[in-house]
């Protein structure tokens, strides 16, 4: 799950780079109003992250 614009959106691994991640902020929020901008993975843990790249359709996050 990553925190974006005050939205929690689900996120998707890569099946391209290994430590790469997407999401869209098009998809549904699983919550919205929410603060932070961090990554939630699985596993639990949380990690900041930096958006790799701007395409058409996902965003590319990496974790810092």
């Amino acid at each position: 799950m990553i925190l974006y614009n005050g939205n929690a959106y689900p996120l998707a691994k890569s099946k391209f780079k290994r430590s790469e991640y997407y999401f869209s902020p098009s998809w549904r929020p699983v919550a919205k109003n929410v603060s932070g901008e961090v990554v939630v993975l699985r596993d639990g843990k949380v990690s900041k992250y930096r958006i790799s790249r701007r395409g058409d359709k996902y965003l590319q996050v990496v974790l810092i």
